[in-house]
């Protein structure tokens, strides 16, 4: 399974930093039931999660060389992978 997960973290008037999280979560049952790592109380096992934050020091930055507001667009430059097996103990 591969996934792809997106966040778009912005910075709004006086804000000092923001944050984004994404995940994808698994769900696996057999005959109803839940497999295992998985159990009742929690059926379902986060695959893939992404973090992002944003802080306004290079904001700041930004706007005092530029004059005023600017925009500040913030790229994923590397991809993350999950490359180990799910294993059922």
């Amino acid at each position: 399974m591969v996934t792809g997960l997106f966040t778009d973290t912005k910075l709004c008037g006086n804000q000092t930093s923001a944050t984004a999280v994404a995940n994808a979560t698994v769900f696996v049952t057999l005959d109803g039931n839940p497999v295992a790592p998985a159990t009742n109380a929690n059926p379902g096992i986060i695959f893939d999660s992404r973090f992002q934050q944003l802080n306004s020091n290079l904001t700041a930055a930004i706007s005092t060389i530029s004059g005023g507001p600017g925009v500040l667009t913030v790229e994923q430059v590397k991809n993350f992978s999950q490359n180990s097996p799910i294993v059922i103990q």
